[in-house]
């Protein structure tokens, strides 16, 4: 596009500089991430724990992703518990982080109109945050590779500027919280990421978070 952009005229070069715009920010977001988990496998990945109240955390996800999931033409929808929610020890934008990825990916591979919900629970001292859509599914047989580094599916799931490396970026994040990450079938269609944290009471306070994280540690 650069190239082209030489000999081109004036109304052709605006779309040759939105080419190098986009590819510049997809090349942008590949480096920030491999950083991160390079960060990862050097035990220096940066954790900031701390009290945060969870359902306000998904609520301020949701707020942010509206306007986009509307420009896309996705019904997004957030559901709460109707009881009070406990506080939880957790780095409140690692966990945002997480949920973001899991909302990218299905603005990614789910046709508009879609439904999306972002949910929550908390049950036995465990707080479980919940992306949901009712899109295309992901077969069983892809399932346990899904949070292998630059894994991506077949083609019918793949998209421009994903480089299958936001859902291994997802678990590292877990795995720094001690917490549990998960793939699973929407009921009637779709899939469903699961991430679920202890609270401090279960032994997963802010002094116990690990400010680093490896796959399997």
């Amino acid at each position: 596009a650069a190239s082209a952009c030489q000999k081109a005229s004036p109304a052709e070069q605006e779309s040759f500089f939105h080419t190098i715009e986009n590819e510049g920010a997809a090349m942008s977001r590949l480096i920030s991430d491999l950083l991160m988990l390079a960060g990862a496998d050097s035990h220096s990945f940066p954790l900031r724990p701390g009290e945060c109240e969870p359902d306000t955390l998904l609520l301020n996800t949701f707020e942010a992703f509206e306007p986009l999931a509307h420009e896309k033409g996705f019904r997004l929808s957030v559901r709460l518990p109707e009881e009070k929610t406990a506080p939880i020890q957790c780095d409140s934008e690692r966990i945002r982080q997480v949920l973001s990825i899991f909302l990218h990916n299905a603005f990614s591979f789910c046709p508009k109109g879609s439904n999306i919900t972002l949910s929550m629970k908390q049950q036995e001292k465990l707080t479980s945050f919940c992306v949901m859509d009712n899109g295309p599914g992901i077969p069983d047989e892809e399932k346990p590779h899904l949070f292998d580094r630059f894994y991506r599916s077949d083609t019918s799931r793949q998209s421009a500027g994903h480089f299958g490396l936001g859902l291994s970026i997802a678990k590292e994040i877990m795995d720094a919280h001690h917490g549990g990450i998960f793939v699973s079938d929407t009921p009637g269609g779709g899939t469903t990421f699961t991430i679920t944290v202890k609270s401090p009471a279960a032994g997963n306070g802010a002094s116990n978070l690990k400010r680093h994280g490896r796959r399997g540690s």
